[in-house]
């Protein structure tokens, strides 16, 4: 049987677990992606459209 210490089991370990926090998130969205949208989202969607066209529609008020 091979030997292995407790420093080599922590550092393959920490590896392992770095790759995994560089890929999740990865999967994550692209899983998040194929998805439709929810009503929370829609509503956030337009909440930000119509901030963004109130400050257009203030621009072109003001001559800008």
């Amino acid at each position: 049987m091979i030997k292995i210490s407790d420093k080599v089991v922590t550092a393959i370990l920490s590896a392992i677990s770095a790759i995994a926090v560089g890929y999740v998130p990865v999967w994550v969205a692209r899983i998040n992606a194929n998805r439709p949208p929810t009503k929370n989202d829609e509503i956030r969607q337009l909440k930000e459209e119509n901030a963004r066209l109130k400050e257009e529609n203030e621009k072109l008020k003001r001559g800008e």
